[in-house]
């Protein structure tokens, strides 16, 4: 496991969700390269493995002020996150909690 060349992958394709225009056939592979270098990173990690060089902390705290990682995470909930659902519609009725099954 290279984890540079995770987080290399992961970022191309981040990259190539957010700035180039793809199509449907395009996308989901672009979905999966981070799906898949993420997963593969992250258990890397849960095993002891070293972070990627960007990640890294210096003698003089980490290589920026908010840090590789965090950028990348955050561009890449981005991409992800889910549509927001809006507020509830009343014509609809509500849902169900708990008191009401």
């Amino acid at each position: 496991m290279d984890p540079n060349a995770a987080l290399a992958a992961i970022r191309q394709a981040v990259d190539q969700l957010e700035h180039e225009t793809l199509d449907r056939d395009d996308e989901i592979p672009a979905l999966y390269a981070v799906v898949e270098h993420f997963r593969a990173l992250d258990e890397w990690l849960q095993r002891g493995g070293f972070l990627p060089e960007a990640w890294e902390y210096t003698d003089r705290g980490p290589r920026s002020t908010t840090s590789e990682a965090e950028q990348t995470l955050a561009r890449i909930w981005d991409v992800l996150k889910p549509e927001p659902l809006g507020p509830p519609n009343p014509a609809h009725g509500h849902l169900p909690d708990h008191h009401d099954a």
